[in-house]
């Protein structure tokens, strides 16, 4: 059985957030909430990078880890917080994993997955997958051929169809409608787990989170800036990407009829926008010495927005 999805029922155009010349402007660091927004949209779900960057905590995140190179910190952890996105979404999904040490990841898709990709593309809703294609560690896959063995599909960016390199790590499946958890109660849970992130209180491996990640990356960008200048101003410059769509996302979320807490999801809005220069500031800094500063006042405000961010959560109880 072979299964194919159309490009034109996707809906995509040159005006897309990731579709022909990157997520405004950041090339493919948007992987994961691109191919949400147009899994979405094949189900009649229509919703912008910034909010899915927003209910996925990935416009709040920042990661770090001691080993792993640099270029890979972008979308580290990026479906961490899955489940209460799609609850907020009012839809149920699954993010299913190759179990741990598992290698072959074609038999594993033939015999596990095979079966919910031709179901999904059927109904015409393509497949977020993580592995498939190197350019991007998160696409669409939109083709199954049976016979020749062979995924097609999108990354951000792609212009047309891509044949499959690898089989997927990772496959999230999704669109049986459940109760949605509310604004209030989304943004509520969305404040305490951002709290969470910024104070690296959830452990992931290695990998470290928040004021922490911030410490980690000078420390190691005083070692090798030099030598990893390119891989530092791309992180600079994704992360300010993603403080912007954090201080839209807070924008356009302050409807608590209650002008005092309007007002502080303002100013946290604001915050974040002060991050989101600093880090672009960085990311096209003459050195290291003016990179390091640039990167300390970035930390510096986002210790400032977790306190901002605490005594939301305290005043809305």
């Amino acid at each position: 059985m072979s299964e194919s999805i159309d490009l034109k029922t996707l809906k995509l155009s040159e005006h897309d957030e990731g579709y022909g010349s990157g997520c405004y402007g950041y090339g493919l660091c948007y992987g994961f909430c691109w191919s949400l927004q147009v899994v979405l949209r094949s189900l009649g779900i229509e919703k912008t990078i910034y909010e899915l960057r927003g209910l996925s905590l990935n416009a709040f995140a920042i990661w770090a880890h001691p080993t792993e190179p640099i270029k890979l910190w972008k979308e580290a952890n990026c479906h961490l917080f899955i489940d209460s996105l799609l609850r907020s979404l009012g839809l149920r999904g699954d993010l299913l994993h190759v179990p741990e040490g598992k290698h072959n990841l074609l038999d594993h898709f033939l015999h596990h997955w095979k079966g919910m990709l031709e179901n999904n593309l059927q109904g015409g809703v393509p497949v977020a997958a993580y592995g498939v294609w190197p350019e991007s560690p998160w696409g669409l896959i939109t083709d199954w051929d049976d016979e020749e063995r062979l995924l097609k599909g999108l990354i951000p960016g792609s212009r047309r169809k891509l044949v499959n390199t690898c089989w997927p790590a990772k496959i999230l499946v999704m669109g049986r409608p459940t109760v949605s958890l509310g604004e209030k109660t989304s943004l509520h849970l969305l404040m305490r787990n951002a709290t969470r992130l910024g104070e690296n209180k959830i452990s992931h491996d290695e990998w470290v989170s928040g004021v922490d990640a911030y410490l980690m990356w000078l420390t190691i960008a005083k070692k090798n800036y030099s030598r990893e200048k390119n891989s530092h101003d791309d992180l600079a410059r994704h992360l300010a990407g993603a403080r912007k769509d954090a201080a839209l996302f807070l924008s356009h979320h302050t409807n608590f009829h209650n002008s005092k807490t309007e007002r502080m999801m303002l100013a946290l809005a604001r915050r974040y926008n002060r991050v989101s220069e600093y880090l672009n500031q960085a990311a096209n800094a003459a050195g290291k010495r003016a990179f390091l500063q640039l990167i300390t006042k970035a930390a510096a405000e986002e210790e400032k927005a977790l306190a901002q961010f605490d005594e939301l959560l305290i005043y809305l109880g």
